[in-house]
């Protein structure tokens, strides 16, 4: 990608991140000067990682040919690095970071800053469609997962539910939450990474597209088609998007009808 594209991402990525800060410095009664302070603060620290290196292939070569399964890995070692070594920051040091795979930095080249801002003003979640979104990857694999202890979590366990099944460790999300939702909720803690990502698709790195876990797969019995290409709507998921791209920790719409009818 030419020098002047990744310039272009890096700056409308930030500016799309940057949507609530705004939001918040518009509404009056806000602390003005608490909310300069917290974008003069904001981060988001870029480092390039080698597609084509060989060594990106994981333990002992396990990455995934043609889904981008070995970029990650070398990614997640990258970072495991940066980490361990104490360089990074507490509010970048966190069991998750952002990755931009070619279709993450086209959704966010096609669309201008002040496109994504209208379209937050008119749906600021939940939204189908040309979504801005970065992939968000765990630092490990399995964290998010454990004992499921309680009535409600064990009989979920039991027909194919439960944490080990919603953990995803590669998810995209969309660009204008990753301040006000994801940041929080994984820096603060607020709950598991697994829980987190119940309801979202899991996704896997590739050139351009993205396609359920096998994970997933498992846990819900779905089959597994590529984003985009006419496909069937797999149990448990909705076939308009809204499940291809993280927007709150919350459950969606479809959930909470599906629950009010139970």
């Amino acid at each position: 990608m030419p020098e002047s594209d990744v310039a272009k991402f890096h700056t409308r990525a930030r500016e799309m991140a940057e949507i609530p800060i705004q939001k918040a410095l518009e509404e009056e009664g806000q602390p003005a000067d608490e909310i300069a302070e917290a974008r003069r603060s904001f981060e988001i620290r870029w480092v390039e990682v080698d597609d084509d290196d060989e060594d990106a292939k994981g333990e002992e070569g396990k990455g995934e040919a043609g889904t981008g399964g070995d970029w990650v890995e070398k990614a997640r070692a990258s970072y495991r690095a940066m980490r361990e070594s104490g360089v990074l920051p507490s509010g970048l040091d966190l069991p998750v970071f952002l990755c931009a795979s070619p279709a993450a930095v086209a959704s966010v080249l096609r669309t201008s800053p002040a496109e994504a801002k209208e379209a937050h003003e008119e749906k600021p979640r939940w939204r189908s469609g040309d979504v801005p979104f970065l992939l968000v990857a765990a630092a490990e694999t399995e964290q998010g997962i454990v004992e499921e202890d309680d009535d409600e979590e064990e009989e979920e366990t039991k027909v194919g539910g439960g944490e080990r099944s919603w953990f995803k460790p590669v998810f995209k999300a969309a660009a204008e939450v990753l301040v006000d939702e994801l940041w929080w909720v994984v820096a603060e803690q607020m709950t598991s990474l697994g829980r987190m990502t119940r309801f979202v698709r899991g996704a896997t790195v590739a050139e351009e597209h993205v396609t359920t876990t096998e994970e997933e797969r498992q846990g819900e019995g779905g089959e597994a088609a590529d984003v985009g290409s006419g496909r069937a709507e797999e149990p448990g998921h909705d076939d308009d998007g809204l499940d291809d791209i993280w927007w709150t920790v919350h459950m969606p719409p479809r959930q909470m009808r599906k629950r009010r009818r139970v």
